[in-house]
This record gives C-alpha cells, structure tokens and sequence, in this order.
C-alpha cells in the first residue's frame, strides 16, 4: 500500500483552503508557561478543563512523566505572537 504525502493546501473543505493552525504557546493566556492556551487557542476548548484535566492525569498516573512532558513542551514550543491568536487561524 502506497501513502503520498499531501499537504495542507492540497486539501479542501467544499472549495476552500484548509489551512494547518502551528502550536505556539499562548502569550496572553498562561499561567507557567502557556502550553495549555496555545493548545486552547487551536482547538477553541477552555484552558481550564486542559489544566484540569492535566492536574487529574497527573494524580493518576504520577506527577513525575507529565512534569517531565510539560518541560519538554516549555522548551519545544515556541513563543506565540503577543495578539494572543495563532497566526495560522487568521
């Protein structure tokens, strides 16, 4: 089975360009580091139900690999725009 690669451009919604949103951590919406309203930003969800549902994943399976995935994230994902919106989305 071959798989071609296509890009975001190449695919449409009725005729219109999709465009991929980037992940940017959030400028205006942070409480660390803006992860979690970068996330919010992009798939228009509350950040507070991520941060929730993160400080609840972190009681279940332990503090120490999610700790360890959020610095990951802190340090992966770049600074968003100071207009607190994706630059990508508009």
């Amino acid at each position: 089975m071959l798989v071609y690669p296509i890009s975001a451009r190449a695919l449409s919604d009725q005729g219109k360009d999709v465009l991929m949103k980037r992940l940017y951590r959030s400028q205006t919406d942070k409480k660390i580091a803006g992860i979690f309203g970068g996330i919010s930003e992009i798939y228009e969800v509350d950040p507070s139900l991520l941060r929730l549902l993160f400080v609840f994943l972190g009681i279940a399976t332990g503090v120490f690999p999610l700790l360890i995935t959020y610095l990951l994230g802190w340090i992966i994902i770049p600074n968003g725009p100071m207009g607190g919106k994706n630059p990508s989305s508009t």
